[in-house]
């Protein structure tokens, strides 16, 4: 195209979690290419923004903290107008809101969303009728005033479908694969997985805020279960959260708190990956994590609750070992099948890498976002 298309992509950024990462990856490859300008504007300078203008994107702040609604809408105009916006990109619910307030003021032409994740909270109207609004309110805005919405999913895409029908598209979250092992300083491509000796401690690791959707609870009885049966183990954890007082109690009531490492929020986390035995991902639910992609791409073992879009990135468990018996002990028994079988566990590894370079990679997915882009703007 000899015009290209200019995005603004709209997101809160307070946090450097998996919808911020996602954004992050898809802006520097937009910029790569010769069909698409992105921007951004962000909620929060925080993480997003600051590596947003290190990679020289153009970026503002709608400052939530200091801004009434009014006024960050005024911010995502002038921005728009600035940077003569065709598709505005909308990330999370008061970022569809406030992007579409934007979108008529600025008369930008189209707008999509891209949903990230199942709901954690279905708000009921007698209990919490503000966020219940809120949210009747996202979706009506969705299905009159977006043309399209994104599900980083399958499973994602057949709950979207339900309500939002024809304009729901699937592109998958995606990683720099190459980047990754970059950051990771490690070239596990061509470093197998090294079998456990006896005398090594087996390390456990889960990465996520500490809420009650993400199960770190389950985690450290994991742990505990391990230790009872004779397993030298250690867990680490990455994230911090309204738990993490309730969390570090539990171990020192399991008398595990020397056994369970928190961590608190590390960036980059990449790096720390790496000195993992496997990852542990016992969430109720989760959309696509990006940090099951990075770890798949890493070639680490991977165990993982069978919900979401999990079983789909684990290739049913051909990447990966699925969890059916949602119970520490559950975890235990998968735990203890996967460090048994030296061959299986490599053969895993590999194929993890495999498919995340075919199905997850940076190229075919951002060209997905670019022909959708080029036909909402038609």
């Amino acid at each position: 195209m000899s015009n290209p298309i200019s995005i603004c992509h709209i997101i809160s950024g307070d946090l450097w979690a998996g919808a911020e990462v996602q954004v992050y990856t898809l802006c520097k490859a937009l910029k790569k290419s010769t069909e698409a300008r992105p921007t951004v504007v962000v909620f929060n300078d925080g993480i997003l923004a600051q590596r947003l203008r290190d990679s020289e994107i153009p970026v503002d702040v709608a400052d939530e903290t200091e801004s009434s609604p009014l006024q960050m809408v005024k911010t995502i105009t002038r921005h728009c107008k600035i940077h003569g916006t065709t598709v505005l990109h909308t990330h999370g619910f008061k970022e569809n809101i406030l992007g579409t307030l934007a979108k008529r003021l600025g008369r930008i032409p189209r707008s999509v969303r891209t949903v990230h994740g199942s709901p954690e909270i279905h708000h009921k109207l007698t209990k919490s009728p503000a966020k219940w609004i809120v949210h009747k309110l996202d979706a009506l805005i969705g299905y009159l005033a977006q043309d399209s919405i994104v599900a980083v999913s399958e499973h994602l895409r057949e709950i979207l479908e339900r309500k939002y029908g024809r304009k729901v598209r699937k592109i998958n979250n995606f990683v720099d694969q190459d980047q990754v092992r970059i950051d990771a300083g490690v070239d596990r491509a061509t470093r197998p997985l090294e079998p456990k000796k006896d005398n090594q401690s087996i390390r456990l690791g889960l990465v996520g805020r500490l809420v009650q959707v993400k199960r770190v609870d389950i985690f450290i009885d994991i742990v505990k279960d391990l230790r009872d049966r004779g397993i030298d183990c250690k867990g680490f954890v990455f994230g911090v959260g309204p738990l993490e007082a309730r969390l570090k109690q539990q171990a020192s009531d399991l008398g595990i708190s020397h056994h369970i490492e928190f961590r608190g929020f590390v960036d980059p986390l990449i790096k720390q990956l790496t000195m993992l035995d496997a990852l542990i991902m016992p969430s109720d639910h989760e959309g696509l994590p990006m940090t099951l992609l990075e770890t798949l791409a890493l070639g680490i073992p991977i165990i993982a609750h069978r919900k979401g879009g999990i079983p789909e990135v684990l290739d049913e468990g051909r990447c990966g070992w699925l969890v059916n018996e949602h119970t520490p002990q559950g975890y235990s028994n998968v735990i203890l099948e996967a460090f048994e079988n030296d061959a299986e566990r490599l053969t895993k590894q590999i194929r993890g890498q495999e498919f995340v370079a075919n199905e997850y990679g940076i190229e075919k997915n951002t060209a997905r976002y670019i022909e959708l882009y080029q036909q909402t703007s038609e």
